[in-house]
């Protein structure tokens, strides 16, 4: 029994070294076949790495070649015409860096010295506008944005505001006393259907600032065909921009007498606010509706080309 007994014992050692060995081998042979492969892995990696270097060099000698050096500077007048200085001086730069031999280049002195030139005629113009002030604003009585063109005329300060004519009769808003309104007829162009309209405000000028009434005009429709079309009971096509391409309004605002001596301006701001609204039982049913945000003061730049905002009418510039 003891002899048995140490048989069986050797007998499962053998296979137990053999079971171990045999694994080993196995792991063995996965593990150089997984070596191989990263390899492989590693180069098409790097073979793939280098296409994608070649096809960027590819695309920017294409890009180059569809932007030759000739249209580069028909670019660079046209931005130095435009007052755009900066691109055209990044547009130099270009041309100089990827076409230093062509005939394109051999100008670039030259442009570089008119470029300078006009930078520093607008820095002197600049400081002569800061010299003078609000001084410098003159009156727009027509004012574009996106499609919508706003022209102004008949500025008036009286102690009523007249609107919603038809006929020989009108609707009329009455000043408080010590109070005027100031009106005027404004004529919106679209060729939209259902363009949203512009308002206008007071601003005072105050040092090198104008600052902000928040005082806004009011905006009325300035006829209607009859009294009928006042009502609503009928259709009034010229108040209508589905059918017309300008509608013709009233507006107005109420400003203190005292106020009214101060140097002060009626400006608009370019974006559209008034929307369009019926109102059944109103008299009359169709009218436009909306605030514009004002900013609370503003600069010469501010009101300049550039600026979201456009002086329309001066008031007592003579007391600056």
């Amino acid at each position: 029994m003891y002899k048995s007994k140490m048989f069986v014992t050797f007998e499962m050692l053998k296979f137990y070294v053999m079971k171990k060995l045999t694994s080993f081998f196995i792991l063995l042979g996965l593990m150089t076949a997984c070596n191989n492969y990263s390899d492989e892995y590693n180069k098409s990696q790097q073979e793939l790495a280098s296409a994608r270097d070649s096809i960027r060099v590819l695309q920017k000698q294409i890009m180059e070649l569809s932007y030759p050096a000739n249209q580069r500077l028909d670019n660079i007048n046209k931005l130095i015409k435009a007052g755009d200085l900066d691109a055209a001086t990044a547009e130099i730069d270009n041309l100089v860096a990827l076409f230093p031999k062509s005939n394109e280049a051999q100008q670039e002195n030259s442009l570089r010295t008119k470029i300078e030139k006009l930078h520093q005629a607008k820095i002197e113009e600049e400081k002569r506008i800061k010299a003078l002030g609000f001084k410098v604003l003159k009156d727009n009585m027509s004012v574009s944005f996106g499609d919508v063109k706003a022209s102004f005329s008949g500025f008036q300060t009286a102690n009523t505001f007249t609107f919603d004519s038809y006929d020989d009769h009108y609707r009329y808003f009455q000043a408080d006393k010590n109070q005027k309104y100031i009106s005027a007829s404004m004529s919106i162009t679209s060729s939209s259907s259902n363009p949203k309209l512009p308002q206008c405000a007071v601003y005072f000028v105050n040092g090198d600032v104008l600052e902000y009434s928040y005082t806004t005009f009011i905006t009325r429709f300035a006829r209607w065909d009859d009294y009928g079309s006042y009502l609503g009971n009928d259709a009034d096509f010229n108040n209508d921009f589905s059918k017309v391409n300008t509608v013709r309004f009233k507006i107005g605002v109420e400003v203190k007498d005292e106020n009214l001596q101060r140097p002060f301006v009626v400006v608009l701001k370019k974006e559209g606010v008034l929307e369009r609204t019926y109102e059944q039982f109103s008299t009359p049913e169709i009218s436009y509706s909306g605030y514009a945000s004002f900013a609370s003061t503003l600069t010469l730049a501010d009101v300049g080309e550039s600026g979201q905002y456009a002086v329309v009418k001066r008031y007592n510039f003579d007391k600056l």
